[in-house]
């Protein structure tokens, strides 16, 4: 049979079900680090000039808590970090 006749899924040992979304990565990225500021830089690995949507999917869409700050180093260069603030869980009374 030639590659170009196989269905999309067989050629991949990944269906597309399977891989995760930028969107869901971004936030399974986020959720291992909680409490963890992370530097923008790092997160362009999720979307170069993207990430910062990624971001905005993952609080608009998940309602996820993603705080961000900047800060300034000593070389007064000034640098943009992001962490994920876990919402506290309320018991049902």
């Amino acid at each position: 049979m030639h590659l170009s006749t196989l269905p999309f899924d067989t050629i991949t040992d990944q269906t597309a079900s399977d891989r995760l979304s930028l969107r869901d990565q971004t936030a399974q990225f986020f959720k291992q680090r909680p409490n963890q500021w992370i530097p923008a830089a790092t997160l362009s690995q999720f979307g170069i000039g993207g990430w910062r949507t990624r971001v905005s999917e993952v609080r608009r869409d998940l309602g996820m808590n993603i705080e961000n700050r900047q800060r300034r180093l000593k070389n007064r260069m000034v640098i943009s970090e992001y962490r994920y603030v876990a919402r506290r869980e309320v018991p049902n009374a």
